[in-house]
């Protein structure tokens, strides 16, 4: 007997109402901080959690997922691999994908003169996020103030004249190394500026 699966397609794959995030750990750290609203969790149709096919860390991790989901009274919808690798682009999600709502981000111009208590927070700026980052933070972007800005060289200059410091990463000969740095001025670490 042969039995012929059907493909997805765009027309029978899951429609997200929000964003995909993948993988146990990012999906627990989203769930954990409350920073977005949640819309369903898909869950890959037929995977066996039992014995030794799943590492015995990836089996808790996922039934803290299931658990933290019926707590907050989420949908669970069971959809075969297939559907859940074209959601992903074929990246690894551990056998979930959470609807969430993109994170929030404030829109700043430029980074104002600082105070004291000011210096000791932490933010992330960005120019772009995608869910790809997220997965590759593992889930640190949840914990993290975001901040969004459209231009790079016109939020460094801007920031610059207002007393912040600005340090990137180079092959340069005249670099200064790290540990020459003193941490006195608020600063700016960009990171993959190309």
């Amino acid at each position: 007997m042969v039995h012929l699966r059907k493909e997805a397609t765009e027309l029978t794959l899951p429609r997200m109402v929000g964003e995909g995030i993948y993988g146990v750990g990012p999906i627990l750290v989203a769930l954990l901080s409350g920073r977005r609203e949640f819309y369903g969790l898909y869950i890959q149709k037929g995977l066996d959690l039992s014995g030794n096919n799943r590492k015995n860390k990836d089996k808790k991790g996922f039934e803290r997922v299931l658990t933290m989901v019926d707590k907050v009274g989420l949908q669970k919808i069971e959809v075969y691999k297939h559907e859940l690798n074209m959601i992903t682009d074929n990246r690894p999600y551990q056998g979930l994908v959470l609807d969430a709502s993109p994170l929030k981000m404030v829109v700043i111009k430029e980074l104002e003169p600082v105070s004291i208590e000011e210096q000791e927070t932490t933010s992330l700026w960005l120019l772009w996020i995608s869910v790809v980052v997220i997965k590759l933070s593992v889930g640190l972007l949840e914990l993290m103030k975001l901040r969004f800005f459209n231009n790079m060289m016109q939020f460094l200059v801007s920031s610059t004249k207002n007393g912040w410091r600005v340090l990137g990463c180079s092959v340069s000969s005249r670099v200064v190394p790290s540990p020459e740095i003193v941490p006195a001025a608020p600063t700016i670490l960009v990171l993959g500026s190309e």
